[in-house]
């Protein structure tokens, strides 16, 4: 039911306005309508009455949480009920420009299309909702992870300037299983440059790294020799520059864990 106005007539006293009992009852359906909101709850402020188990609205104090609840202390608001979009419009929760600040979600909180997110211990679990022993994948950048191995895709650069072994690259061998890199190695006062596709695996007990350059080519000059080895629990990727000017060294890797 909607709230009913009172007609009050277009001048005072004119006839045309409700009669008294009229304008009675529409005051007590409106008063009916808002029996469920009162303006002192727990904390003085306004809130929703819970209602009973048989739907009736309850007429005690508020001597318990309530359903719905604004505390101008604190500037919260309070809410004691799921929160469902009404049929099947959906609910945005900030903008770009007026943003959330701080979600704060249980262990079992959140959804995100098939995937379930779970916290426990301090462990964030991304779950396939209908198989939740399956991993849900997730992609943060140049890192992959999956339902297999982790993966690491991404760009970095170097720059030497001596002709002694220089590590470009490295990684912890409890992160590392195989790899592809593709080198571009270029020196900046010529034209001479080189690039160069490594594939790199760690054997069967985990102490060495087996690794081929293969597609290289050569404009001008070659530049650098590629190496790669096992040093302190890390696989480096190594150049040895043929000239001590300056050269940068781009590389592209997918790293499998």
């Amino acid at each position: 039911m909607d709230y009913e106005i009172i007609n009050v007539g277009s001048l005072p006293n004119d006839g045309s306005g409700d009669p008294l009992r009229v304008a009675y009852i529409k005051i007590n359906n409106n008063f009916a309508l808002t029996s469920n909101l009162a303006p002192a709850g727990n904390s003085g402020d306004l809130q929703f009455k819970l209602v009973t188990t048989n739907g009736n609205v309850t007429t005690e104090s508020f001597s318990s949480s309530p359903n719905l609840n604004y505390n101008a202390n604190t500037n919260n608001f309070n809410v004691g009920a799921n929160i469902i979009p009404l049929d099947n419009e959906a609910m945005t929760i900030g903008d770009p420009t007026l943003l959330v600040g701080n979600i704060f979600l249980g262990q079992n909180a959140l959804n995100i299309g098939n995937i379930n997110v779970t916290e426990t211990g301090n462990v964030l679990s991304f779950n396939v909702a209908v198989f939740p022993s399956f991993k849900g994948q997730i992609d943060v950048g140049g890192v992959t992870y999956g339902n297999s191995n982790p993966v690491k895709n991404s760009t970095t650069s170097v720059v030497t300037e001596t002709t002694f072994p220089v590590t470009i690259y490295s990684v912890p061998i409890s992160q590392f299983s195989s790899a592809t890199f593709n080198i571009t190695s270029r020196e900046s006062s010529s034209n001479n440059s080189q690039t160069a596709t490594i594939a790199a695996s760690i054997n069967n007990q985990g102490d060495a790294v087996s690794y081929t350059a293969h597609n290289v080519l050569f404009n001008g000059n070659a530049v650098t020799n590629y190496s790669m080895d096992i040093f302190n629990s890390n696989v480096r990727l190594i150049v040895t520059p043929f000239l001590s000017s300056e050269i940068t060294h781009y590389i592209t890797y997918h790293i499998k864990s």
